[in-house]
């Protein structure tokens, strides 16, 4: 089978994505996780899905949209997830 210039780019790129991904350790994961969920999600590459997917990829909710409604929409709700920051609060209840 002969595979187009473009699809071999694509699919070396993935390849590449992905040892990059998987080289990560959970902190490095989740901190660049944070930075792609701060971008506007329509700046948000394919790379950065794949970010975000990696990151979510043992929380029971996205395994159980890519059951229900597939991987497409598994990756639209991850392009539009946002992120918001609280600072922390400590209580003291006497």
């Amino acid at each position: 089978m002969i595979t187009s210039p473009n699809k071999q780019f694509i699919e070396n790129q993935r390849k590449k994505s992905n040892i990059f991904i998987n080289g990560l350790s959970k902190e490095q994961l989740m901190s660049l996780c944070i930075e792609i969920l701060k971008k506007n999600p329509e700046q948000r590459r394919q790379e950065d899905i794949q970010i975000i997917q990696a990151a979510t990829k043992d929380i029971e909710f996205f395994q159980q949209v890519n059951i229900d409604q597939g991987e497409l929409m598994l990756k639209e709700c991850l392009k539009r997830m946002t992120i918001e920051m609280f600072e922390e609060v400590s209580m003291q209840i006497i």
